[in-house]
Order: structure tokens, then sequence, then C-alpha cells
């Protein structure tokens, strides 16, 4: 009877360690996730700012002078990536082809033709995982088919699905994917990637204290059980 019941309460115990392992690699991965959300939005808010202040210069001037203009606004405020098109003309396109989280303004033509749309950023996505990666930390940027950017080396080719344990390059993590508005193509997808050795040391600090108290129990019981049998 001693060692069925100590057997269960083991188990039920290592269960508990487990299940309270993976909470929190998903208590970390979701934090970390919050996190690029609110990067992202903020970047995001900032270039619509941005937008429509070349809207201003793109409703007033063309050709060169816009250009101009354009080029002296990006470098003020420190875009990583402007285009203005009037409908299916590109007028001016600057900046990296990686740039994420975009802000967009429209404003009518001087000629009263076609609207003019300006797209702008001020986020690439290197930048955005250099900013979110650290210690046990992995971040991908995909748009579609295409990594903008990766902190994992090598990259990431295979599926990253949310919430799930995935084992890149020999290494297991917990995965969070987002999606976000990509203009002018499919969403934004942003992974983030947290070690799960991470939370091993704990888990095994954990799993270690399990047993010896397990052990004390079992001896215990044990102790008490000759005891008994020397009185009867």
């Amino acid at each position: 009877i001693i060692g069925t019941t100590t057997t269960a309460v083991g188990f039920l115990v290592f269960r508990l360690i487990r299940d309270s392992a993976h909470g929190k690699a998903d208590a970390r991965a979701g934090g970390l996730a919050t996190a690029a959300t609110s990067i992202y939005d903020n970047a995001t808010a900032n270039a619509r700012v941005d937008a429509r202040q070349v809207a201003k210069a793109a409703g007033r001037l063309r050709g060169a002078a816009l250009r101009q203009e354009v080029a002296a606004l990006a470098s003020q405020a420190g875009l990583a990536r402007v285009s203005v098109r009037q409908g299916s003309r590109t007028l001016i396109s600057l900046g990296s082809a990686g740039a994420i989280a975009t802000g967009s303004a429209t404003v009518l033509g001087r000629d009263s033709g076609a609207p003019v749309i300006v797209v702008a950023s001020e986020l690439t996505a290197a930048e955005f995982v250099r900013e979110l990666s650290g210690s046990g930390v992995q971040i991908v940027v995909r748009q579609g088919r295409r990594t903008l950017a990766s902190s994992l080396a090598g990259g990431a080719s295979g599926s990253l699905p949310n919430g799930a344990n995935i084992t890149v390059g020999g290494v297991g993590y917990r995965a969070a994917t987002q999606k976000f508005p990509g203009v002018g193509g499919p969403p934004v997808r942003v992974t983030v990637l947290s070690d799960l050795s991470s939370t091993a040391s704990s888990v095994g600090s954990s799993r270690l204290v399990a047993a010896v108290f397990i052990a004390g129990f079992l001896l215990l019981a044990f102790a008490f059980s000759e005891i008994g049998r020397a009185h009867v």
C-alpha cells in the first residue's frame, strides 16, 4: 500500500512539475510577444505621422523638387523606407526593402488626377530583431514565404506554429507567432522563440527536490511501519 501510494504521489508531483515547465515557457514567450506588439504598434503609429508629413509635400510638389523634399524629410525623420505612388506609377521609392511597421497617407495630387499614396516606415525587420533578441530568445520575421530577418544562425526554413514546441538546429524552443498588417503584400509574421533549456535548470532543481521529498516520505513510512510491527 505504501509503495502504491508513493508511486501515485510521485507521478502526480512530476506531472505538475512538467506542466509548470510548459507554463513557464508559455509565459516567457507570451511576455516577449506582448513586447513585440508594443514596439511594432508604436513604430506603426510613428510611421503614420511621417507619411502625413511626406504627403503634404507630395500634394504641392512634382518631379525633382518632390524627390529632393522627400529625401530631406526621410533623412530628418530617420525613415527606413518611404514610397510615393500615384495610381500604378511609383514616383519615389527610397530605403530598405526589409522595412516593416508601415504607415500610410493619401492626398490629392496637384493636377487633380489619381490620389497620391505615401507609405513610410521607421523600422526595418533587422532592427526589430536586434531590439527583441537576447539570451535564450530568438526572433524570426517573415512576410509570405520570405524571411525578412532572423536572429537564428542560418535562419529558419520550417513552419513556426504558434504555441508549439519546435526544434531548430538541435535546440528546443517554445514559439509564439503574431501577425501584423503588411502594406501591399501578405501579413508580417513575427515569431518569438523561447529557449526551453532556459527553464530546464529550474525544472531539474524541482525534480531533485521532489525526488528527495518522495524518498524521505517513503523511508519515514517504512520506519513507522516497522515500529508498528514491533509493537504488535
